[in-house]
């Protein structure tokens, strides 16, 4: 365990750091975005926080981090910190599928704060994380979102 307090100390600021980010990103540019044209909204659906999906090679690093309790040396401390990089992106990942959700059921302002707060409150007893891990892992096999990212390949397209 000693060996990956560093990575543990950097999920929780990454994660304090982001949803931080991401509110007061939101408190500054509301005018704007309630403010700009209608053709532009495509473009500002596409960058939300519920669209956010990680690459899916990403998930040979996690198995590869997972290789850690057979090694040992640094070969073990560097498997470890990267399956715990791996766990905080992916827990990032569940939880803009659990924003989706909320959104696709028309939860609105009060129903996603509620709904997060119990999140929270599940993520204390830290089944909430490992459920929010499970579901960004499972993502990109899935598609809880549908996002269709195995048929958006623009390799062939000559533009």
């Amino acid at each position: 365990m000693p060996g990956i307090v560093a990575a543990t100390t950097l999920f929780d600021l990454a994660i304090f750091f982001i949803l931080s980010l991401m509110m007061v990103g939101r408190l500054s540019a509301w005018r704007s975005f309630k403010t700009a044209p209608v053709a532009d909204s495509e473009v500002r659906r596409t960058y939300l926080f519920r669209n956010f999906a990680l690459p899916e090679w990403l998930v040979i690093v996690f198995v590869a981090g997972g290789l850690a309790p057979l090694l040992s040396g640094l070969p073990q401390r560097i498997a470890a910190n990267a399956l715990a990089l791996m766990t905080c992106l992916y827990v990032l990942q569940g939880l803009a599928i659990f924003r989706f959700m909320l959104v696709k059921a028309g939860a609105g302002y009060i129903g996603g704060l509620i709904g997060f707060f119990l999140l929270g409150m599940i993520c204390v007893t830290l089944v909430g994380v490992l459920m929010l891990t499970l579901a960004g892992l499972f993502d990109p096999f899935f598609d809880f979102r549908h996002l269709k990212r195995k048929d958006d390949s623009h390799e062939s397209h000559t533009d």
